[in-house]
């Protein structure tokens, strides 16, 4: 066996161990741009280029590519590489992505389901943060237990590794994509359209970290409890 064939062998032995995923919006893909073609589960699919459909280990890396900042909130689907072409160079953080000819599309994940294990709540949270714009002047003055509350919210979070950080960071540009009424990209970004006064990465934090957030701190933002949403 060369060289290359053992290579592509291991690619394909390691890409049949985990699951992979593209970004869509209306059943479309958004990174792998293939005219007329609508996913749907158990459809197969060839690539129309050369190099392949590029698939990810990690929904949240999927921003930095194709049409995926424009085309918010997406669809989340697994999809299974028929035939690998390779791996791409591994960057610094954890995720894989690889390149294949052919895939079959598996399934349509939850909403939410790029937010990782409590991506329901946390795509719940950014919809209503995105609306405080409206009503975060003239809220009264803060109760006496909010910053202790805020303070105790703070104290439990955790140095988070590079799948909590880039959840965080896909949750952030959602919500001002949500916020602006417009696709503002994941790169580049100089102004956030939910005020200051919200305390958005604080929440958003612990929201993707599956923590609760004190009542007084929802109840003064006129927030769903998220973490009891069902």
């Amino acid at each position: 066996m060369t060289d290359m064939a053992a290579r592509n062998t291991d690619v394909d032995a390691e890409a049949g161990t985990r699951a992979w995923y593209i970004a869509a919006q209306n059943g479309r893909d958004v990174i792998n741009v293939q005219s007329f073609a609508k996913l749907r589960p158990g459809r197969r699919m060839t690539s129309r280029t050369w190099s392949g459909f590029r698939i990810f280990e990690e929904p949240a890396d999927l921003v930095n590519f194709g049409y995926a900042h424009q085309a918010m909130p997406w669809e989340v689907w697994e999809v299974k590489p028929l035939r690998v072409i390779g791996r791409e160079p591994k960057p610094t953080h954890e995720a894989h992505r690889i390149r294949a000819r052919r895939l079959e599309v598996v399934r349509c994940m939850p909403p939410g389901f790029e937010f990782g294990p409590n991506g329901h709540n946390v795509r719940t949270l950014l919809e209503q943060l995105a609306r405080t714009r409206l009503t975060q002047t003239g809220l009264g003055p803060l109760p006496n237990d909010y910053e202790i509350a805020m303070t105790f919210l703070e104290d439990q979070r955790t140095r988070g590794d590079w799948w909590h950080d880039a959840r965080v960071s896909l949750a952030h540009t959602y919500l001002d994509t949500l916020a602006s009424g417009s696709a503002t990209g994941p790169i580049g970004r100089r102004k956030h359209h939910v005020g200051g006064a919200v305390p958005a990465h604080t929440l958003i934090d612990a929201a993707v970290s599956g923590l609760p957030i004190p009542d007084v701190i929802t109840r003064y933002w006129s927030l769903t409890r998220v973490d009891q949403i069902p």
